[in-house]
């Protein structure tokens, strides 16, 4: 196995996996501090590092799709195994994406034989991917939630969705699946749950019926090591992919820390003992500041 990530220079590959534009970000540090950087790319969307004087290399990846399956990760991790027996000089892979270290969870213990794993521990992951259990993890540490239910079946849908009120949020129970491309589905009244979910959709078990909470996205971002926080970044998303709110943010205004917010986060960390980079997002009301 390799050694610690900063002790090894100049000849050491790291394979950053997600080509998005916080990779820059990545491949900057790394290239600064002499590691040769290589970014794992699908070759079918824009490319933000394309033209980076920081980035040696690019590696055309296999594309996972927006649902990530097993037979999907598996293909993708036989592949990039497949490039790493050709390529001795990669002794550590960086995933930077959610998307990234959902593919690479299942195959944590395979891939630690070969290269090192810039990423928290895969348990950890799992936790703060199954969103069933992120809310039991922030509920424990006094962090508020909205009323939820797990549902398994259209019917069940509908009962919670009533008992909850209008309108709610409808999404996966995990970040590996979604709902006919979309992260969460918003119901404003009866009518739309009749009109989106005519019939269950697929490729889910189960899903979470949420009530509808309002405010601006907050993303908590920071660097832990064993559950201690070492640094803090927090933006806003002013806008997303999705006119609705609930996509991918494109568009982010960076502010000053939120004391509430990072001692949620400090909490939370804690509770994990997390180590490595990562993102807690809250929604905050911005009249009342309540999140």
């Amino acid at each position: 196995m390799p050694g610690a990530l900063d002790s090894r220079k100049n000849d050491v590959g790291v394979l950053v996996l997600g080509d998005y534009r916080q990779t820059l970000a990545v491949a900057h540090s790394l290239a600064r501090a002499d590691y040769r950087v290589l970014v794992g790319t699908d070759g079918q969307h824009f490319s933000h590092t394309r033209y980076s004087r920081y980035v040696n290399e690019h590696w055309h990846r296999p594309e996972c799709g927006t649902a990530i399956t097993t037979d999907s990760s598996r293909e993708f991790v036989s592949s990039m195994l497949g490039f790493l027996e050709r390529r001795p000089d990669i002794e550590w892979i960086f995933p930077v994406g959610d998307k990234d270290l959902r593919v690479l969870g299942p195959h944590v213990g395979e891939l630690e034989e070969r290269v090192g794993l810039v990423m928290a521990d895969a348990e950890v992951i799992e936790a703060c991917t199954v969103k069933a259990s992120a809310n039991e993890k922030a509920e424990a540490c006094g962090i508020a939630v909205p009323q939820n239910e797990i549902v398994d079946s259209r019917e069940e849908l509908i009962r919670a969705a009533n008992a909850i009120g209008y309108p709610c949020i409808v999404k996966p129970v995990s970040e590996r699946y979604e709902i006919e491309g979309e992260k969460a589905r918003i119901l404003q009244s009866p009518r739309d749950l009749d009109i989106i979910f005519e019939k269950w959709p697929d490729n889910n078990a189960h899903l979470i019926v949420q009530r509808f909470a309002k405010g601006r996205r907050h993303n908590c971002q920071f660097l832990a090591h064993e559950g201690r926080m070492l640094a803090y970044f927090e933006n806003i998303v002013l806008r997303t992919t999705r006119s609705n709110g609930t996509g991918y943010g494109t568009d982010c205004l960076s502010i000053p820390p939120s004391p509430n917010l990072r001692e949620h986060c400090e909490t939370l960390l804690m509770n994990l003992g997390y180590s490595g980079c990562g993102c807690v997002q809250f929604l905050v009301d911005e009249q009342s500041g309540i999140a």
